[in-house]
C-alpha cells in the first residue's frame, strides 16, 4: 500500500512512522422497503488497516469507523481505535472500599476517559466528580450554590490547607473551561488532576474509615 502515518507504538513507547500493509472496509447500507439495498446511502463504515511501525517492526490494528449523521457539516468525521491499546494512555483506576457506587463509577469513568486520551471528557468528569464529593460530604446547594464556595466549605469541614483549597479549585477551572470553551487541557494537568482527586477520596473515605475502625478496635480491646 505505501501509506505512512504517525502512530504510537508501544514497544518504541514514543510516536513513530507506521507504514499500512493491508486494508479492508466493511459498509453497511441502507435497507429500502421493497427488500432492496440503497449503496447511495451507507448506514455505517469501517476501514481496518493493518499497521506496522518502521522502527521496530512491531505491528497494531487501527478501526475507523464512521456512520450517518457523524459529519461537521463539511466533511465526514471518522473515530479511530488502536488494537492493542496504546500503553501511553494506560492508567488502571486505584480500588476503594468505601465509596459510594455512584461516586466510584464516576471515578473509573473518568480513568477510562484519560485511557483514551479524550482530554475535554476527562476534565468535565473530573469537575463532576469533585462537586458530587462536596456533595457527598453534606454541602448542598442549599449550603452553598456556587460551585468554588462548596470547595471552601469542604476546607472547612476537613481543615486542609489553603494550598490544597487551590488545588480543588484549579480542578474546577479546568472542567469550566473544557466544558464552556472547549479547551482541552495537556495531558500531565490531567495526570495531575486524577492523582489528587485520588488523594482527596483517600483521605476523605479509606484513611477516616481505617482510623475509625482502628479506633474502635482500640475502645474494645483495652478494657
Amino acid at each position: 500500500m505505501g501509506e505512512t502515518k504517525k502512530i504510537h507504538c508501544n514497544s518504541c513507547n514514543r510516536t513513530t512512522n507506521h507504514t499500512a500493509k493491508s486494508s479492508h472496509t466493511k459498509i453497511v447500507y441502507f435497507d429500502e422497503d421493497d427488500g432492496c439495498v440503497d449503496e447511495s446511502s451507507p448506514l455505517e463504515e469501517s476501514e481496518y488497516t493493518f499497521w506496522v511501525c518502521m522502527g521496530c517492526d512491531s505491528a497494531c490494528l487501527e478501526d475507523k469507523d464512521t456512520c450517518a449523521g457523524m459529519n461537521d457539516g463539511f466533511e465526514q468525521v471518522y473515530v479511530s481505535s488502536f488494537y492493542p491499546e496504546h500503553t501511553f494512555s494506560h492508567r488502571n483506576p486505584k480500588s476503594f472500599c468505601y465509596i459510594k457506587d455512584e461516586l466510584q463509577d464516576l471515578y473509573r469513568d473518568i480513568v477510562t476517559s484519560f485511557r483514551y486520551d479524550l482530554a475535554i471528557p476527562t476534565a468535565t468528569a473530573i469537575r463532576t466528580l469533585l462537586e458530587a464529593i462536596c456533595i457527598d460530604q453534606g454541602i448542598t446547594d442549599d449550603i452553598a450554590w456556587k460551585f468554588h464556595i462548596k470547595i471552601e466549605k469542604l476546607n472547612d469541614i476537613l481543615g486542609m490547607p489553603k494550598r490544597i483549597t487551590e488545588g480543588l479549585l484549579t480542578l474546577k477551572f479546568m472542567g469550566d473551561s473544557a466544558a464552556h470553551k472547549l479547551i482541552s487541557p495537556q495531558r500531565k494537568d490531567l495526570s495531575l488532576a486524577i492523582d489528587l482527586l485520588e488523594a482527596l477520596m483517600l483521605h476523605l473515605y479509606e484513611a477516616k474509615f481505617d482510623l475509625e475502625s482502628k479506633s474502635t478496635q482500640m475502645h474494645k480491646s483495652y478494657k
